[in-house]
C-alpha cells in the first residue's frame, strides 16, 4: 500500500524507502542480504533501480515488451521525439565488473552498470565509452576475440574505482540526448 506523504506517494513499506533516501548517494543502497537471489531477479532490480533514479531526475522511461532488442529501458523525451535505449548490468559482487561487446547491437545504446551494494550507477555512453574505460584491455585477446572482459574481486583495485569515477552518476549522457537534436554516437 502506498501513502500520500510530503514527497508524493510513497510506500508505507520500509523496504522500499532506499527510494526516497534524503541522500541521493543512499538511494538504491541494497546490502548484500537484500539482493541475494537468482541473477535475473538480480537484473530485474538493477532494472527497477535504474528507471527510479531516472524518474527522480525528471526523465521519462519505458520498458519494452521484448528483450529481442538487446534493450532494458528507453529513456523518452517529453515530447515522444527522442529516445535513448538503455542496457542495464546489475553486479553480482562488490568488486568485480564485467563488459561484453554483445552488450551492444545497435548503435546509440547507453550502458548503465548498476552496483546496488553502494548505490552507485556507472553511465557509459555506448561501447566506445566502455573501450576507454578498459585502456590497454582494449586490446586483450578476450576483448578483441571473445567480446569479454572481466576483472574479479582479487584483481580489483584502486585504479579501476579511479577510471569508474568518470562514469559515475553521469545521467548527463542520456538527459543531453533527450534535449538535442544530438546524433546518435
Amino acid at each position: 500500500m502506498a501513502t500520500l506523504g510530503s514527497r508524493g506517494w510513497q510506500p508505507s513499506s520500509p523496504e522500499f524507502n532506499f527510494l526516497f533516501a534524503d541522500e541521493p548517494a543512499k538511494a538504491g543502497n541494497l546490502s548484500n542480504d537484500a539482493i541475494d537471489m537468482k541473477s535475473t531477479s538480480r537484473g530485474t532490480v538493477g532494472e527497477l533501480l535504474t528507471a527510479a533514479k531516472l524518474l527522480s531526475l525528471g526523465i521519462d522511461v519505458a520498458k519494452p515488451y521484448s528483450d529481442c532488442v538487446g534493450v532494458d529501458l528507453v529513456a523518452v523525451s517529453n515530447d515522444f521525439g527522442r529516445a535513448v535505449p538503455i542496457q542495464v548490468k546489475t553486479a553480482m559482487s562488490e568488486r568485480q565488473i564485467s563488459f561484453e561487446r554483445s552488450w551492444f547491437p545497435n548503435p546509440g545504446i547507453v550502458l548503465v552498470w548498476v552496483w546496488p551494494f553502494e548505490g552507485k550507477y556507472f553511465v557509459f555512453d555506448g561501447q566506445v565509452e566502455v573501450e576507454r574505460f578498459l585502456g590497454g584491455s582494449a586490446s586483450t585477446t578476450s576483448w578483441q576475440r571473445d567480446g569479454r572482459w572481466d576483472i574479479s574481486s582479487a584483481k580489483f583495485g584502486p585504479s579501476h574505482m579511479d577510471r569508474l569515477r568518470d562514469f559515475e552518476n553521469a545521467w548527463n549522457k542520456i538527459s543531453t540526448r533527450l534535449t538535442s537534436a544530438g546524433v546518435v554516437p
